[in-house]
């Protein structure tokens, strides 16, 4: 049986029309505030400017991943989603860290880090579980404010598998998947509500691979509609 890993993706671009941000902002999050928004409805309360997933294969089959995600929000409604960020650690998933950011014009830039997470059980009536969640809110967000999340994690998942969600309730400017195996391994690609899309091959010298999208729509809340996540493309 060849090794395998699956991998779903997205791109987005975007652009923000803030001042020059301070030092502390990571560079990529620097960028993504000065890319140019997408389309959207007046209606649009936030606005995904990136979501990036690094995925790294190790020879012994461990999974670590990279998370980058940059928000900007646009009406008030959109406050309270964009400046948390909720992960879920299982048996087989170890998140590592986890650091946001808040970047508001002519205000100074705040941060928040692991040591800031709540951390809670998957339901308040299970006495025992594998699974808790973590979240992560950063603090003065506001309209028009940029916000940004890093996280690592790592998995020894029962399956060589690995899935990346890039639609959700919000339009996405630019999201990407990248991809390394170790020498000798393949990788299968499936897509879920997405057309299949290529992606740019790894070298020997450069082996990750990587996939790209831009301007993906937000799901639209709808009547009786079905639960989103089974509605996005993956």
């Amino acid at each position: 049986m060849r090794n395998k890993a699956l991998a779903g993706l997205v791109l987005l671009m975007v652009c923000l029309g803030l001042p020059a941000l301070a030092a502390e902002v990571p560079q990529w999050l620097a960028n993504a505030a000065g890319a140019a928004l997408p389309e959207h409805s007046p209606e649009t309360r936030a606005v995904v400017l990136l979501d990036e997933r690094d995925t790294r294969v190790s020879p012994r089959g461990t999974i670590a991943s990279s998370c980058r995600r940059a928000i900007m929000v646009l009406r008030q409604g959109g406050i309270d989603e964009a400046r948390r960020l909720v992960v879920v650690s299982a048996y087989d998933t170890k998140i590592l860290s986890m650091t946001g950011w808040s970047v508001t014009r002519g205000r100074k830039t705040l941060k928040a880090t692991t040591k800031d997470v709540v951390e809670t059980g998957l339901a308040p009536d299970t006495l025992y579980a594998d699974i808790s969640i973590k979240i992560l809110a950063v603090p003065g967000v506001e309209t028009g404010s940029v916000v940004g999340f890093e996280w690592e994690e790592e998995r020894r998942p029962p399956s060589f598998e690995d899935s990346f969600e890039f639609q959700g309730g919000f339009p996405v400017a630019r999201a990407s998947y990248l991809l390394t195996l170790p020498p000798g391994w393949t990788m299968d690609a499936s897509w879920v509500h997405w057309p299949p899309q290529g992606c740019r091959p790894g070298t020997e010298e450069a082996p990750t691979m990587a996939w790209e999208m831009k301007d993906i729509p937000a799901i639209d809340e709808e009547p009786l509609m079905p639960a989103r996540r089974t509605l996005r493309a993956v």
